[in-house]
């Protein structure tokens, strides 16, 4: 009840539909299933696990739990197709599925990994993240200051749409970013290879870098045939079939 600011569950398995902003939840022991039904916005309600099942926080349609407190909280599920949810950065890691086409908003700024159920993530802006994929078809909107995204050595076919600042993609050994679409609007974008990597990228990415650099001995194969100045840090060069000048 919307009224009722406080509930303490019972021992055993169930399900329980938060019916206000703000109402907290005390699971008992069992198997526990918290859900948003309708509240868009959970802001300031405390959600405390008991330890003796598993307790999930199901985000039924569009929400923001960012001001949530979650204790002993075991999963999230993004519950429905077409979900955008806000949350923290320590939230996001508790995310498990998704179903259908999903979106996180990042609240805070920082380190972590995308859930590999979520497609688009979208960063914070109140600092610079560093944001690893968790699937390769995964979308990332940078936040207005300089991210860090590590392609994880995926063949990544998403979209990287980063925003102000110098931005950084890590590319791991094995990464193939041919197939992405990357833009740094309002900033620039730098490619930093792992030591030892062997990447695959167009010449345009190659060519709109700021930079490319390496620590160890380090190859790129181009896509692509065009114009192209090698690094200095790039002691290898594969080129594409076609007309082409290299420098």
């Amino acid at each position: 009840e919307a009224a009722i600011e406080s509930y303490v569950l019972a021992d055993g398995n169930q399900t329980f539909t938060v019916g206000a902003t703000g109402q907290d939840v005390t699971t008992g022991s069992g198997d526990v299933t918290v859900a948003t039904g309708a509240i868009a916005n959970l802001n300031g309600s405390t959600i405390i696990g008991t330890a003796g099942g598993t307790v999930i926080l199901r985000v039924d349609a569009d929400a923001d739990i960012s001001g949530a407190t979650l204790t002993d909280v075991d999963e999230i599920h993004l519950n429905a197709d077409g979900v955008d949810l806000t949350a923290t950065i320590a939230q996001n890691a508790l995310i498990t599925t998704a179903t259908g086409s999903n979106s996180v908003t990042l609240s805070d700024a920082g380190s972590t990994t995308g859930a590999a159920q979520v497609e688009t993530y979208n960063l914070s802006s109140s600092g610079a993240n560093t944001f690893t994929l968790g699937d390769a078809a995964q979308n990332v909107c940078g936040g207005s200051d300089a991210d860090t995204i590590d392609a994880n050595g995926l063949t990544v076919t998403g979209t990287l749409a980063l925003a102000g600042g110098a931005n950084v993609i890590e590319l791991d050994n094995g990464a193939n970013i041919s197939s992405a679409t990357i833009s740094s609007s309002g900033g620039s974008y730098n490619l930093n290879l792992a030591s030892g990597a062997a990447v695959t990228m167009t010449a345009a990415q190659h060519n709109d870098a700021s930079a490319i650099s390496g620590s160890g001995s380090e190859s790129i194969t181009l896509t692509t045939a065009a114009s192209v100045t090698g690094e200095a840090a790039i002691e290898s060069y594969v080129l594409a079939d076609g007309n082409q000048t290299f420098t």
